[in-house]
């Protein structure tokens, strides 16, 4: 989670950095038009949802937020700064799940793809 918040992760948008002379370096994976970065990874990427919606409805019923209540990239990835102290304790550790399966996902996929 910490390298996920600091940038020192393994996803396009930082490791593209270092591979300036090629014009997708940073672009996801499999969506090919868009950078990715931890908002779109967390967020919107379409390989990930299942992955983010089963995280959503764990938050939603963990911490007995509404139905209809709008979840960002933050509750996910730093609850204590939309969520009272009491919230993103319950919070962050689906949160750190959800990172987690994000990543293994994304290292299965790349890994697959490669070989």
């Amino acid at each position: 989670m910490a390298r996920l918040r600091c940038g020192t992760h393994e996803l396009a948008i930082e490791t593209g950095r270092w591979t300036p002379n090629v014009p997708d370096a940073r672009k996801c994976f499999r969506c090919h038009e868009i950078d990715e970065d931890e908002k779109h990874v967390v967020c919107d990427c379409p390989v990930y949802a299942e992955l983010r919606v089963a995280a959503h409805e764990q938050l939603r019923n963990t911490c007995r937020l509404a139905p209809t209540a709008s979840l960002s990239f933050y509750h996910l990835v730093a609850p204590q700064i939309v969520m009272d102290k009491e919230l993103a304790k319950l919070a962050r550790p689906i949160g750190l799940q959800f990172v987690r399966a994000v990543l293994a996902r994304r290292a299965a996929l790349l890994k697959e793809s490669s070989g």
